[in-house]
């Protein structure tokens, strides 16, 4: 975790994790993460530009229609994974609520990056997204793996031509986490010639879009999708 390998740095360099050698040490630590895109990375360095200076300065680049709503007015469901999200995120990088008085500001700021990243349908489809698990004896079922290594599984079962249940799993970063779940749940309920017709760009437009490093996330899903019916067209021929 990076906040061990944060740690054996701190005893063997004498490093303050909340000095400017602390902040930008954590940053290394992050940026060699393998598996993070773009958009998380740079989101986990607001999060620590804030524990620095307090304020953010807010290096993300907005896509201008992600929900910057007050947490209000989210369903008490989604709140509590976005509280969740932030602590563990928090904790992750080695910021720890007994440690940090300004812990609660800091968790609504993660927050608040957060949101400005992705669409609220994004974060809460990877947060929970109850189609996020394996299913025994699918009738088809593929494996991808994409191109940036994230790999991908669905699971399907039919009946009488039509998609009656579907799970995901992945290895892959938060994007890939809600394409998943997205094409899961777009999947429910369609002929399998109605899956062959989608098409990534519908997933983006259910979930609101993703930062354009996320967006070849959506065409693995959908890719993996289309193979899992496929699996079944040959189950059913053999």
């Amino acid at each position: 975790m990076v906040s061990a390998r944060f740690a054996r740095l701190s005893e063997s360099q004498d490093v303050d994790r909340y000095s400017t050698d602390g902040i930008n040490s954590l940053l290394r630590l992050l940026t060699a993460i393998p598996g993070r895109n773009t958009a998380e990375v740079n989101l986990h360095k607001g999060i620590l530009i804030f524990c620095e200076t307090s304020s953010i300065d807010n290096p993300i680049n907005k896509q201008g229609k992600c929900s910057m709503g007050k947490k209000q007015d989210l369903s008490a469901e989604f709140s509590n994974a976005l509280e969740q999200w932030a602590e563990d995120a928090l904790e992750g990088i080695g910021i720890f609520k007994n440690r940090y008085p300004d812990f609660e500001k800091l968790k609504e700021k993660a927050i608040e990056q957060l949101r400005s990243v992705y669409s609220d349908k994004t974060i809460d489809m990877f947060l929970t997204s109850k189609d996020n698990r394996r299913m025994d004896c699918p009738d088809g079922f593929a494996r991808i793996t994409g191109p940036c290594g994230d790999t991908m599984e669905i699971f399907l079962k039919v009946d009488s031509g039509v998609i009656v249940d579907s799970s995901f799993q992945t290895d892959g970063c938060s994007p890939s986490k809600a394409c998943g779940g997205m094409v899961a749940q777009m999947a429910k309920g369609k002929s399998i010639g109605k899956i062959k017709e989608l098409t990534a760009q519908d997933v983006l437009d259910v979930l609101g879009g993703l930062p354009e490093e996320s967006k070849h996330c959506a065409l693995l899903a959908v890719d993996t999708l289309k193979e899992a019916v496929e699996d079944i067209v040959k189950r059913e021929k053999s």
